[in-house]
């Protein structure tokens, strides 16, 4: 008898993965994300949210971050640190990616950044 293997499931919603589309002003200095136009989808992801660990906490300490949101996604390559993660109106700051051992799913280790407008 062959054993299934299990399926994920990510039930929460959706998040966008974002890029900075304006990311200096003319004097060198770095733009903030204020409104949905300052960012350039680049991928949709279905999430599930994770518990935080008193390890997570730790570790965030430890690099001087605050772990606001810890979720789940399907693996994609990609997905990298200086990205950011637009969910409904807040905007987050990816710290820490993590995955699991088959490479099917991302750990997103994600801090509050702010409220985007329209």
């Amino acid at each position: 008898m062959t054993k299934k293997k299990e399926l994920d499931v990510y039930t929460d919603g959706y998040l966008y993965v974002c890029d900075s589309v304006n990311t200096q002003t003319s004097f060198g200095a770095k733009v903030n994300e204020l409104k949905k136009s300052d960012l350039k989808n680049l991928r949709k992801l279905a999430f599930v949210e994770m518990s935080r660990r008193g390890e997570d906490f730790e570790f965030a300490e430890s690099v001087s971050r605050k772990l606001t949101l810890k979720v789940k996604v399907p693996y994609r390559p990609g997905v990298t640190t200086d990205q950011k993660v637009l969910h409904g109106k807040l905007l987050y700051d990816i710290f820490k990616i993590d995955y699991d051992n088959d490479k099917k799913n991302l750990y997103l280790y994600l801090e509050e950044v702010r409220e985007i407008a329209g």
